[in-house]
């Protein structure tokens, strides 16, 4: 018996459900006299399907959907969006303290 992949453990778990995936990049970084903030790349869609190292996800748009192809090496992040909690809220700041 093989083992799983990481994609396949992920659809085990997460199939068929709209998922949020980082994969560690950042995509707008705002500069500002004393601090810069960079905004998380993330890829919304709904898990369809998951082979070997291979994700794919089915992201709509205003005029339709279509599959997204996502290498599983690249993922340093997922998760079902719910309870208003998205993937960027786990992120914290390391400057800030944790909330107790």
């Amino acid at each position: 018996m093989s083992e799983k992949s990481f994609a396949e453990s992920i659809f085990e778990r997460l199939g068929g459900k709209r998922v949020e995936v980082f994969t560690g990049t950042s995509s707008k970084t705002r500069e500002y006299v004393d601090f810069s903030y960079s905004t998380k790349e993330v890829i919304r869609g709904n898990l369809v399907d998951a082979e070997g190292d291979l994700l794919t996800l089915e992201v709509s748009g205003p005029e339709g959907a279509n599959l997204v192809y996502i290498n599983a090496w690249f993922v340093t992040a997922i998760m079902e969006p719910k309870n208003k909690v998205s993937i960027v809220d786990v992120y914290c700041d390391e400057y800030d303290k944790q909330s107790k």
